[in-house]
């Protein structure tokens, strides 16, 4: 048996979601943040920059979790890595190479409560019995999810969309009943739900956190003709097409950086100096 204390009852934290397993914390300020940064801290946190945290109870189900994000666990919990052998482990390192995210979400079992590793960027929680035919991903967006849920591979159906879309030739689709929890690099009140039956929604740029597996994804012209796009200067625009549901960042993104991404670029800028 055990007791945790000041931490998600703590002054300085709060309970942002939760459901399934799953809880979103958020540190309202750094507290103990180096005076020299004292001012930017300040500022960050009026702008809600702040670190999150999920937490998974495994008394409600076991849970699935991206490689190397555990940071602690307590109680009676039980991990396997969900891989039996080499062939096994090539196959999914080959998946991770494709969807760029971890190769292994290792299996978490038992009583006990774990706490993954804080986060620059937003967490978000889905049920997916709101996506039947199943939600896919962005790159970087998986953090963990119910250990009832399959996390497949989706590939670009078009030349189109694999060459010019920027979201990669390959997906990770997350499909079943449960829950998940995904970075994205908005919060949730300034998150854009979009409901598609049998019609089509147009960016231009990269705005999709995630949409639902039954829809079309291509590529197309903005314009009626190729003539007609360069002279709006809209160029090319991902298009999804279909009936199911579109999660949408209302500004400019750019590319979640996951706790691995983050540091491989960390590594790569010191190793250019």
């Amino acid at each position: 048996m055990y007791t945790i204390y000041n931490w998600t009852t703590g002054s300085n934290v709060e309970i942002e979601d939760s459901c399934g397993p799953f809880q979103v914390l958020s540190y309202r300020k750094k507290l103990s943040t180096p005076s020299a940064g004292a001012q930017q801290a300040y500022y960050e946190s009026r702008m809600r920059k702040r670190k999150r945290q999920l937490v998974c109870q495994l008394e409600v189900e076991d849970v699935l979790i991206a490689q190397g994000m555990m940071q602690w666990m307590v109680g009676d919990c039980e991990m396997v890595s969900g891989v039996s052998n080499i062939l096994a482990y090539l196959e999914k390192l080959m998946v991770s190479r494709m969807t760029k995210q971890s190769a292994i979400s290792p299996h978490y079992s038992g009583t006990g409560t774990i706490a993954l590793e804080p986060v620059e960027d937003e967490i978000l929680l889905l049920d997916l019995d709101e996506w039947p035919e199943g939600v896919v991903l962005e790159s970087n967006a998986f953090l963990a999810c119910s250990s009832t849920i399959e996390q497949t591979v989706v590939s670009r159906k078009t030349v189109s969309s694999a060459l010019f879309g920027n979201e990669g030739l390959f997906s990770m689709c997350l499909q079943g009943t449960g829950y998940a929890a995904i970075l994205a690099p908005c919060v949730k009140e300034q998150l854009i739900v979009i409901d598609l039956e049998d019609d089509a929604l147009r960016i231009d740029g990269h705005f999709a956190i995630a949409w639902s597996n039954s829809l079309s994804f291509t590529v197309e012209n903005s314009g009626a003709t190729a003539a007609a796009s360069v002279i709006s200067d809209e160029g090319m625009i991902n298009t999804y097409r279909g009936t199911g549901r579109v999660l949408l960042a209302p500004f400019g993104s750019g590319e979640i950086q996951g706790r691995k991404r983050r540091k491989a670029l960390e590594q790569e800028a010191q190793e250019n100096k």
